[in-house]
């Protein structure tokens, strides 16, 4: 992606736009190509945030996000989750997890290392988490909930589940993390973390307005709440 990115800028640069917003493309690979005379704001920019504190971007509040769906989780009565995601987690999986297992921490049942599935990322999401469930259950795992950091892991998490006649959400409740709302449109409704994606793009828009009016922008790092779509797995 980076060598076509840079490709991608270049021609944009040579069409003399105003302005540019990346959408989750990196910072620090890039940031010796980039055009300083042109203004840039980055929706989910791949970098974390202590490496970016200096340029604008806007995201989800992952954090809270992780600790929304931990929330409901708990009170639904699951006490022993699993989280899946990939073994190439961004910062963003990470403050996910961090979120989601903050509050059970805090509630007395803290999420231990096993608890937490780094799936290989070889086969399609769908595929792994599929076998990742059949797998935890053969081997007799115990496990009453699963987070899934993307919609495709949560289908797979959902088959797999109801290959072996698990009981949704009687016995295992599942939550996915809406990257493209698939699990929750899907006849799967599976309830899903819902990322408010126009006021992410407004915002950046209208802080990419900003700069090219030149105007200084106090919040470089602007978080958008996320709510809960609800569905009938949790």
């Amino acid at each position: 992606m980076g060598t076509a990115l840079l490709i991608l800028l270049e021609t944009l640069y040579d069409c003399h736009v105003s302005g540019i917003i990346l959408i989750g493309c990196d910072y620090l690979s890039i940031r010796s190509s980039l055009n300083n005379r042109i203004p840039h704001v980055w929706i989910d920019c791949n970098d974390a945030p202590e490496d970016t504190q200096h340029i604008c971007q806007v995201q989800s509040d992952q954090y809270v996000a992780g600790q929304m769906a931990a929330d409901l989780f708990f009170r639904k009565g699951s006490r022993r989750p699993l989280v899946f995601c990939g073994s190439r987690h961004t910062h963003r999986d990470k403050d996910r997890i961090s979120g989601f297992c903050s509050v059970y921490e805090n509630k007395g049942y803290p999420v231990s290392d096993r608890q937490i599935c780094f799936l290989p990322e070889i086969k399609p999401h769908v595929v792994e988490s599929q076998d990742m469930v059949r797998y935890l259950l053969t081997k007799g795992e115990f496990f009453d909930g699963i987070f899934a950091i993307s919609d495709g892991r949560a289908i797979g998490a959902y088959l797999g589940l109801r290959e072996h006649g698990i009981r949704i959400p009687e016995a295992v409740k599942l939550m996915a993390f809406d990257g493209i709302a698939e699990a929750n449109v899907s006849v799967l409704n599976i309830t899903s973390i819902h990322q408010n994606v126009n006021l992410i793009t407004r915002r950046a828009c209208e802080t990419l307005i900003e700069l090219i009016k030149g105007n200084p922008i106090e919040e470089k790092r602007i978080l958008v709440p996320t709510d809960i779509l609800s569905g009938q797995t949790v």
